[in-house]
C-alpha cells in the first residue's frame, strides 16, 4: 500500500517538515521539504544539527529533493539549507517554490551578503515565484504531484491586506496594525495543501491574520472543491502558535473561521522559548490552540482519543505552550479562575495536540507537570497516574498516513544532563541509544521512538503498583471515511 511519512522536524525555535511518498513496494518515490531553519544560538550539540543530519539519513541513497517550498524569507524557515546541501554534496533539489520577493532571501552584508535562491538556481534547482495576492484560483495552479495518489498544491502565496479606505478617518491602532502587515514577510507566506489517499494537510508557514483571512474566502470560495479539507489530520499553526500576528489589524474573528474551515485533527506547533535582546517569544499560544479545541476533542464521549499517549498516563502526552493569565481561564471548583501569573506551562492533555516542545523543566515545575488542562477554559485537574521525570524535552513527530489511516508516533530529543541521569537510573544502556562516553561536545541526545517505553518502565518503578491491571491503549483513531481520489482543482 502507497503511503507518506511527514515528520515535523524539532529544530528548536523554526519550522521544518519533511515528507517522503513510497509506492505499494515500498519503494521511495520522492521527497518534499518544507521550510528549514531555526532561530537560536548555535552549538554542536543543538537540536537543529540533529534535524539536518535526520534529513540525510531520510533521504538515505535516493539524495533529491524533488519539491523544496520555501513559505517566506525569514530565517527560521530558511538558514538549515545551506548546511544541508553542504553536508549532502550530492544532493539534487528539482523544484522550488518560494512566497515573497526573491530579494528579500539575501542576508548578511558586504562579503558574507547570500542568497538562499540564487544559491540553489547554481545548482540547478527550477525556481517559482507566485504573482502578488496568488490564490489557487490563479494560472499556473497546477499540482506538483508524486506518484499516482500524492499532490500538493499553493494554496496561497504574497497575500497583503486592503488598502485602506480613501476618505479621512481617525487612523486606529487596528489600521496601522493592517498596514504594517501589507509588506511584511510572514504575511507574504506561501500556504501549502497537500493531499494522500483523501487525507489533507495544511503547512501555513507564518500566516497572519490578514493571511488568513484570505485563505477564509478560498476555502468558502463556491469554485473550491469542498472535499479538499474535508478531512485535514495535520494542520501546523501558522505563525508558530503566535497570537500577536494571528489577531494584529483583524482581530480574532478570522483565526477562528480558519479553524471552522479546515477542522484539523491533529495540530502541530515547531516551536521554543527564545529570548532575544528585547523579548520572549510567547509561542505556541494557548489561545491560538483554543481555536482549534472543538476539532482536535474529538474523541470517545467528548473525552478524546488521542493518535498517541503515554502509556504511563494513562495515554495522554505533554504539550508546552504560553498561558496569558490576564486573558487564559480555567474551571476550578465550579468557578472559573484566572491561570497567573502568565507563562510557560507543560501540561498533560488527550487531545490531539503536538508541540516539538514537549517537557522543559526551565519553564514549567513538576507541580504543573501534573496538570491536565484542556485549552479551552474548562477544568483543570490533576490525574491519577502522576507525571514522573524523566522526559523528553522536545520531539520529532512522525505521521504515517495510508489509504486505511494515520499512525503518528514521537522521536524524542533530550538534553545531555537530564539523559545522564535517566541512563545512570539504569542497569544497562538500552540498545540504539549512545553511551554518555561517546556524546563528545554534544548537548542533545536523539533516540529512537520506542525510547518512551524506557521512560513509561522508569515511571512505573517510581509509581504506586494499580490495584487493577492497566487498561489496554486505545485504537488510534484513523480518519474519518477515506475520500475516492479528487479531481484537479480549477
Amino acid at each position: 500500500m502507497s503511503r507518506m511519512e511527514l515528520y515535523v522536524l524539532d529544530v528548536g525555535q523554526g519550522a521544518g517538515n519533511f515528507l517522503q511518498i513510497f509506492d505499494e513496494q515500498g519503494n521511495l518515490l520522492g521527497s518534499v521539504l518544507a521550510d528549514f531553519g531555526y532561530t537560536g544560538t548555535s552549538g554542536s550539540g543543538h537540536p537543529h544539527l540533529k534535524a539536518v543530519d535526520k534529513v540525510i539519513d531520510l533521504l538515505g541513497n535516493r539524495q533529491k529533493i524533488d519539491l523544496l517550498t520555501l513559505s517566506h524569507s525569514d530565517s527560521d524557515h530558511i538558514n538549515l539549507i545551506r548546511p544541508l546541501m553542504e553536508k549532502c554534496n550530492n544532493l539534487e533539489i528539482h523544484r522550488v517554490w518560494h512566497g515573497g520577493d526573491r530579494s528579500k532571501y539575501s542576508k548578511g552584508k558586504g562579503k558574507n551578503k547570500f542568497n538562499i535562491i540564487e544559491f540553489l538556481e547554481k545548482y540547478g534547482a527550477d525556481v517559482r515565484s507566485f504573482s502578488p495576492r496568488f490564490t489557487i484560483f490563479d494560472s499556473p495552479n497546477a499540482p506538483f504531484p508524486i506518484g499516482s495518489h500524492f499532490k500538493i498544491w499553493p494554496l496561497a502565496a504574497n497575500t497583503c491586506s486592503p488598502e485602506p479606505p480613501r476618505k479621512r478617518r481617525r487612523i486606529t491602532f487596528d489600521m496601522q496594525a493592517a498596514k504594517r502587515s501589507r509588506h511584511d514577510a510572514n504575511t507574504e507566506s506561501l500556504i501549502l495543501l497537500g493531499e494522500i489517499h483523501g487525507h489533507q494537510f495544511i503547512l501555513p508557514g507564518d500566516a497572519t491574520g490578514v493571511t488568513l483571512t484570505e485563505i477564509n474566502k478560498i476555502a468558502t470560495d463556491p469554485r473550491f472543491p469542498k472535499q479538499i479539507l474535508s478531512n485535514v489530520f495535520i494542520l501546523s499553526l501558522p505563525h508558530h502558535g503566535s497570537s500577536k500576528t494571528a489577531k494584529e489589524g483583524v482581530g480574532p474573528e478570522p483565526l477562528e473561521k480558519f479553524a471552522k474551515n479546515t477542522k484539523p485533527y491533529t495540530i502541530t506547533a515547531s516551536a521554543d522559548k527564545f529570548s532575544g535582546k528585547s523579548t520572549d517569544w510567547d509561542h505556541p499560544s494557548a489561545e491560538v490552540i483554543e481555536a482549534f479545541w472543538p476539532y482536535i476533542n474529538r474523541g470517545n464521549s467528548g473525552q478524546g482519543n488521542p493518535h498517541w499517549g503515554e502509556r504511563a498516563l494513562e495515554w495522554r502526552h505533554f504539550y508546552s505552550a504560553y498561558f496569558k493569565g490576564k486573558i487564559f481561564r480555567y474551571k476550578e471548583k465550579n468557578a472559573y479562575r484566572q491561570w497567573e501569573p502568565e507563562g510557560w506551562r507543560s501540561v498533560q492533555t488527550h487531545s490531539d495536540i503536538y508541540t516539538t516542545l514537549y517537557v522543559d523543566p526551565r519553564y514549567s515545575g513538576d507541580t504543573e507537570q501534573d496538570i491536565v488542562l484542556p485549552p479551552d477554559g474548562s477544568e483543570r485537574k490533576k490525574p491519577a497516574a502522576p507525571a514522573h521525570p524523566p522526559r523528553p524535552q522536545s520531539v520529532t513527530w512522525h505521521y504515517t498516513v495510508t489509504k486505511n489511516g494515520v499512525e503518528l508516533r514521537p522521536e524524542p530529543n533530550i538534553s545531555r544532563a537530564v539523559y545522564e541521569r535517566m541512563v545512570a537510573s539504569l542497569t544497562a544502556v538500552p540498545e540504539g541509544w549512545p553511551e554518555p562516553a561517546e556524546l563528545g561536545e554534544r548537548q542533545w541526545v536523539s533516540l529512537p521512538s520506542d525510547a518512551f517505553e524506557v521512560l513509561n518502565s522508569l515511571a512505573d518503578e517510581g509509581a504506586t503498583a494499580p490495584s487493577e491491571p492497566a487498561p489496554e491503549p486505545p485504537s488510534a483513531p484513523t480518519s474519518r471515511q477515506a475520500l475516492p481520489r479528487l479531481r484537479g482543482l480549477p
